[in-house]
């Protein structure tokens, strides 16, 4: 666009006398029409030069980004939009916007199946209807690991309702543990996600300590007449700052914990680690040796095993022990 301070104004003022089709517009009367605009507006009596206002046409007729693509005719002399319907503000989208637009609306498509994001799909509807698009080349070039038909996800939306109106559940829950349901009285505070299973965090009332409880294990629920009560110790970002996954074990403490990968692992681990922050110790051709800081739990636990014979626990013991007995137990069962 033109650097001139006046050059947008001038763009608009130009838009609008061609939007009027009830009046025929040489350049003498954009000349007039725009010179008093300016000295109504912005005190400027000088007025413009017809130099300036046919380089505005022609900037205006320049493709994006220098222009707005804008279909200005002239015939005997008159200037006129060619396409009546056509005004800056409603310019048609180019084919990179058209592109980043389909793009968009592809990521957004993924996250349809969680009912929170209804409004968003109603929004990706509506993006699809206004912009044309290449059927032939309809190929999906990103893809998320998402959820779809897993058991709980339609309580996302209404859980997330409790929590964003400060109300107290009273939840029939079935613990992965037990046979029998409980019924508890959470204070809603987050709904988080982890290994493709949604958890809500809350304060659990009857045990006046904090609970995650898992949405697949939710039988129902109903708004309590409990006043809703913020824990102090509940912080999202503090809560999970020494923690992997979700669960934190009661009086445990975060404790330094040190691994060796193999060589084979190193670049991996570097480039995703198992949690911020993740200090590296030492890397040789043997592997690499980092240290964290964190509560263990089943899911560091379940995290480790998963790496199988390409990690080694170094502190703490009570780790290094429960790592072993875990393993041991699992040779036996091919014995």
């Amino acid at each position: 666009m033109a650097t001139n301070k006046n050059a947008s104004y001038r763009y608009r003022v130009i838009d609008n006398c061609l939007k009027n089709t009830a009046r025929k517009w040489t350049l003498n009367n954009l000349i007039e029409v725009i010179s008093e605009k300016l000295e109504e507006d912005f005190g400027i009596y000088k007025g413009v030069s017809k130099r300036t206002i046919q380089g505005d046409i022609n900037i205006m007729r320049s493709m994006y980004p220098r222009g707005f693509n804008a279909p200005i005719v002239c015939k005997d002399g008159n200037y006129f939009y060619g396409d009546p319907d056509y005004y800056i503000n409603n310019s048609p989208l180019n084919e990179r916007d058209i592109n980043v637009l389909q793009e968009a609306i592809d990521i957004f498509k993924q996250f349809e199946s969680i009912p929170v994001f209804e409004d968003l799909n109603s929004m990706v509807l509506k993006l699809e209807g206004k912009i044309l698009t290449n059927k032939e080349n309809k190929r999906k070039i990103i893809d998320f690991e998402k959820l779809e038909n897993v058991k709980g996800i339609k309580l996302i939306k209404p859980l997330y309702e409790f929590i964003k109106n400060k109300q107290v559940i009273e939840i029939i829950y079935l613990p992965f543990t037990r046979n029998e349901s409980q019924t508890m009285v959470i204070h809603p505070y987050l709904l988080k996600e982890y290994n493709n299973r949604w958890f809500l965090i809350g304060y659990n009332e009857e045990l006046k300590k904090m609970s995650h409880l898992a949405l697949d294990r939710i039988q129902t629920f109903n708004t309590s007449d409990i006043p809703f009560m913020l824990c102090k110790e509940f912080d999202e970002d503090l809560y999970f700052n020494n923690i992997l996954g979700i669960t934190l074990p009661e009086n445990e403490r975060p404790e330094l914990i040190e691994l060796v990968f193999s060589h084979e692992r190193a670049t991996y681990i570097k480039t995703k680690p198992i949690h911020t922050p993740q200090k590296i110790i030492k890397e040789d051709e043997t592997g690499l040796t980092i240290q964290l800081t964190l509560v263990i739990n089943k899911e560091l636990i379940s995290l480790l095993l998963g790496f199988g014979k390409d990690v080694k626990v170094i502190k703490p013991e009570s780790l290094k022990r429960g790592i072993k007995e875990i393993l041991s137990n699992a040779i036996k069962k091919y014995e």
